[in-house]
């Protein structure tokens, strides 16, 4: 005779698995399939803020790691400002689908809620990682760990965001060119990654361009050894590109030659749009940060205006871009 024949009835059974379910459900270890809610706003590349019915909590993205901006104890890392304007472009003011982990705890340790954010029918966990902005994460077992390793993997083949730390990296061109007025600490640390990037590119010397004469500073000297990209120039000696061909020089710092068309400002962005069909062709951005430090209006200012754009071609949504964060870095040429 089973031990349910043993004046344990069926309703009674029914009733404890239910009691325990409840439980496991309380402490996190089983967790509903969705939920529905609103992006309210986008702390930093990975964590965000979301209204749901049962009112706003704070999300954190599911295996992935954005650089930090905000970390009480770490100070703002290279790419965190760029990963965290490209999810609040993806995210802030969105309607959004939360997934969960099946059988994982939903809470992490400082009580964020963790879960894979859907948007318009597409994962910001996924996007953010492959368009470079946010590393996969190894440390901590979930489902779709090898498909963002994977992506990560295609992004540092292509050198999006993150990955691309070569001589066409317009960070490192400034840094050259501002060397002398850093302070010890920053020429400590600006030499110390560029031997790491020697040794990298083995050393290989990096051949200018005919009859072009290299800076005479320590930090120029040493980008002179660094071979990231084949046969490439100084960046500071990039050549003027047309905006239709800008979507060829993803992850470079060049010279974008076109008139603005279109401009559009949310006041979260302004937008520069060098073609009406703006979705798929080059576009200038400035974001609210940086308003205060171009002319008023910026999206009157330079609208109809041949100007020359001076940055690093990123991707986003399928379409190339340069981000605004100085009025050095467009000219109206006509």
């Amino acid at each position: 005779m089973s031990w349910l024949g043993k004046g344990v009835g069926f309703p009674i059974l029914a009733r404890v698995l239910f009691g325990v379910l409840l439980v496991l459900a309380w402490t996190g270890c089983i967790v509903g399939a969705e939920d529905i809610g609103k992006v309210t706003k986008v702390i930093d590349g990975d964590t965000l803020r979301v209204a749901l019915a049962g009112g706003e909590v704070s999300v954190r993205l599911i295996g992935i790691d954005a650089p930090e901006v905000s970390h009480p104890e770490v100070p703002v890392q290279r790419f965190g400002q760029e990963a965290t304007e490209f999810a609040l472009r993806f995210a802030e003011g969105f309607e959004c689908r939360l997934e969960y982990e099946e059988g994982q705890e939903r809470l992490d340790k400082y009580g964020r809620t963790l879960a894979y954010v859907w948007i318009n029918g597409e994962c910001l966990n996924e996007a953010i990682v492959r368009r470079g902005y946010a590393y996969a994460v190894t440390r901590f077992p979930f489902s779709r760990m090898q498909q963002y390793v994977d992506l990560e993997r295609q992004a540092r083949k292509n050198q999006y965001g993150l990955w691309n730390d070569s001589l066409r990296d317009g960070r490192l061109a400034n840094l050259a060119q501002r060397f002398e007025a850093l302070p010890p600490e920053g020429k400590k640390d600006l030499d110390g990654y560029l031997d790491y990037l020697a040794t990298k590119y083995n050393g290989e010397a990096l051949r200018p361009a005919s009859g072009e004469k290299v800076p005479e500073t320590p930090v120029v000297k040493k980008l002179v050894l660094l071979e990231a990209t084949k046969g490439a120039t100084m960046p500071e000696q990039a050549s003027v590109i047309s905006w239709k061909d800008a979507a060829k020089h993803y992850g470079e710092n060049t010279t974008v030659e076109g008139t603005i068309v279109k401009s559009f400002n949310s006041g979260k962005a302004c937008f520069l749009n060098f073609h009406p069909q703006w979705k798929k062709y080059f576009t200038a951005v400035i974001f609210k940060s940086a308003f205060s430090k171009f002319p008023e209006n910026p999206e009157q200012h330079y609208l109809g205006k041949k100007v020359r754009v001076v940055g690093t071609i990123k991707e986003y949504e399928g379409k190339p871009e340069i981000i605004l964060d100085a009025p050095e870095q467009i000219e109206i040429v006509q």
